[in-house]
This record gives C-alpha cells, structure tokens and sequence, in this order.
C-alpha cells in the first residue's frame, strides 16, 4: 500500500513540475540578451541677435520595444522629459526657457538597448488594420501596383512578401539620399529611390496583399556604436506567423542579420503630434535651427 501511495506521490510531483515548466514556457518574458550601447549628438542654434524664449526640441530616441528590441534606459547631458505614442515611439522633448543671442548648444543622448536574437511574440500596436491602409505614400488603391502586386502574388503570406521584396530589390536603382519622400508610386514609375521609396513600394505591395507591414527607420549596426545623420536608414517590418520580421529591400536583406537593426521610428498613418512631419527630429522657436551631428 506504501509503494502505491508513493508511486502515486511522484506522479503527481512530476505533472506539477512538468505543468509548472509550461506555464513558465509560456508566461517567461521575451528574451533580450544582448545589450547595445548607443549614443549620438545634435547641434541647436540661436541664428538670430535675440533672446530666444521656450524654445522646444523634439528627437526620436529608439522604440521602447519591438519583437527585435527593448530600449533599457535614455540618457542625455540636458533636461528632457520622455513621450511616447500608441505605436511605442519614444520622443526626447528638450525645453528650454531662455536661448541666448547666438548660442549654440551641443546634445548628446545615450541609450542601452537590448536585442533578441529571436523575434519575440509581443503587442506592439493592436492597431491591426493600421499596417493595410492606403495613405499617403503607400498608394494601395493604385491600380498600377494592384496590378503589380497580383501578378506577384504567390501560394502562402512568406511567399509572397518574398516575392514582393524580390522584385523590388531587383528592379529599383539606388538614387543616393533624397531629402524628400516620393513614395511608392513613385519608386514604380521612375524604378528609382533611395531606401526609403524601397521601404515605400514594398509596403504597399504587401498591403495590396493584405500583409500587414510597416515602415521603420533607424539605424544598422554590428557593435556599440555612435551614430551620425548618414547612419540613418529605413526598412520595413511584416506580421509573419504574429511576429514583426524585419526586411530591407534596399540592402537586400530579407529575414536575415534581424537584431543588427534597432529602431528609432514606427511609420504610422496618424501624424505623430509629438514631432509631427519628421522622420528624426523638429523643432520650434524663431531663429532656431537644428542638425544631428
């Protein structure tokens, strides 16, 4: 009777054990082992003779966290408070009350983030259908890339968003860095960009597809790094098996080097009241200007 009751004992030990790894399987947090250090510097200049008054600096420090990312700490040598939005945006909001004739002030902010070297399953933005819309720049309804995008089309989701990602990267010429974005009509008729109408075209192409994807810019980098204006870069993130994967058409690049990429922007189609119209920064106050160093 012992031994049965013993038997019975560890059998019961081991499905708690074995239910209790599960439930941590399944619970854990992602994982982010592998840690970035990060910095870079803005230069703000009063132009003008006059003292300058709440004067209010806006700069995109890197995404809180993405299925590749977890931004751990933001650190600058000035005051800011941190903002974020509903995408998971961070902004660095820098005031200041009085900027003297002429001056010039020289920003560095610093960031440790921690990578994964798998895509991690998180909720970033429940805003599904945000990432199939039409909208400015990913001109869905155009029956120009509808056409394109059916022939393109192929058997399962991964297919066809290589497919896409493979005629874009083929058949669009690098034009060196434009100020201005063009878009994904643009980069079809002309057959030429830079990343970001790659980043343009082969969004909309999947959105066409009903493949939820979204623009990123940001930067690529191997190693602890300072980074500079020419660093910056855009890509896109597609929704494969509800994980966001990272493609760049530009360097064609399609699901592979994933956490050499650390965001510091989600596209999104609502203007980001924050810094609305940048991709990196903005600024206000007469006379003032602003670069990343």
């Amino acid at each position: 009777m012992k031994s049965s009751f013993k038997a019975l004992y560890l059998l019961l030990a081991a499905i708690v054990i074995i239910s209790g790894y599960f439930v941590y399987q399944h619970e854990k947090p992602a994982e982010y082992s592998l840690a970035r250090h990060l910095r870079f510097s803005f230069t703000i200049q009063n132009t003008t003779n006059k003292l300058l008054k709440n004067a209010e600096v806006w700069v995109y420090g890197p995404v809180k966290q993405t299925s590749w990312q977890r931004t751990k700490s933001i650190t600058a040598d000035a005051d800011f408070t941190l903002e974020d939005d509903d995408a998971g945006n961070q902004i660095l909001h820098f005031k200041f009350k009085k900027f003297p004739p002429f001056s010039t002030k020289v920003i560095t902010v610093s960031a440790i983030v921690l990578l994964s070297d798998k895509p991690q399953n998180i909720a970033t933005d429940k805003s599904h259908d945000n990432y199939l819309a039409n909208e400015k720049y990913i001109e869905t309804e155009n029956q120009q890339l509808i056409s394109l995008a059916k022939h393109l089309k192929r058997e399962n989701i991964t297919q066809t968003a290589e497919s896409n990602f493979n005629w874009v990267s083929n058949n669009i010429q690098y034009a060196g860095y434009i100020k201005d974005d063009r878009g994904a009509l643009y980069a079809y008729k002309h057959k030429s960009g830079d990343c970001t109408e790659y980043m343009y075209l082969y969004t909309a192409l999947n959105r066409i597809d009903a493949i939820p994807t979204r623009g990123i810019g940001g930067y690529r980098i191997k190693q602890d790094a300072f980074v500079n204006a020419r660093d910056y870069h855009n890509w896109a993130e597609t929704k494969l098996n509800n994980k966001w994967r990272i493609i760049d058409p530009q360097n064609k690049n399609f699901l592979q080097n994933e956490n050499q990429y650390i965001a510091f922007r989600i596209f999104k189609k609502k203007i980001n009241k924050l810094a609305p119209n940048t991709h990196r920064f903005a600024f206000s106050g007469d006379g003032l200007t602003l670069h990343m160093n």
